[in-house]
């Protein structure tokens, strides 16, 4: 089964994105270029609001994804700013990028900053986005869209937390949030070393804010 680091935005530039392989001294391997050539895409359910005939819309969740390299809209392109390749995600429709090569013992590095425009079904939502790394084919296990993987969250005022979708388990130190109920976890690295899994419990927050304003 393949494996792929599985990148999914929505409606954000994202900066480019080097990967750097386990050995310290290795050079940085750039992900990004003009035609995305190292990368699918997948397209989800467009929304019935979406301006695009011939096609199954729904709430933009259930019903026939667009699917595999099928991006009529382009919610994926990108744009040359300075020499350097930027992906542009407009979120008009849920989408994802994985990677075509499989990635192991890596660092990942990422800078993105968010656009203005939101979509239908998140036009009154928080700006949402996130990382699914180690994804597991098929695609579509998560709200017909996405691979399952362990996910980190990039979304206006959550960046960094964990979720785990479609199945996914992972132990992670943390320690519950005072006062706020058994469902509220921290990261901690000196904490409990406790199993979230997608349904109840999936969801570990940051345990430190190092977002920036939505316009840096």
């Amino acid at each position: 089964m393949r494996k792929p680091l599985f990148v999914v935005w929505l409606g954000i530039l994202l900066l480019p994105a080097p990967l750097l392989p386990a050995q310290p001294t290795a050079p940085w391997q750039a992900l990004l270029d003009a035609n995305l050539s190292q990368w699918d895409k997948f397209i989800g359910v467009p929304h019935h609001t979406v301006p695009l005939e011939g096609v199954e819309k729904g709430d933009g969740m259930n019903g026939t994804p667009l699917g595999l390299n099928r991006d009529p809209l382009n919610v994926f392109s990108v744009e040359m700013r300075d020499g350097e390749p930027v992906l542009h995600v407009s979120g008009q429709i849920y989408g994802g990028l994985s990677t075509k090569a499989e990635f192991e013992n890596y660092h990942l590095s990422v800078e993105f900053k968010w656009g203005e425009r939101k979509w239908e079904p998140r036009l009154n939502a928080k700006r949402d986005s996130g990382i699914l790394y180690h994804g597991q084919e098929p695609h579509g296990q998560f709200w017909n869209v996405w691979l399952r993987a362990p996910e980190m969250q990039i979304q206006e005022g959550d960046c960094g937390d964990f979720h785990a979708l479609a199945g996914v388990a992972m132990d992670v130190r943390a320690s519950r949030l005072a006062g706020s109920g058994p469902e509220t976890w921290l990261y901690d690295p000196a904490g409990e070393l406790r199993t979230f899994q997608s349904g109840g419990g999936r969801r570990v927050r940051r345990s430190v804010d190092h977002e920036k304003p939505n316009d840096q």
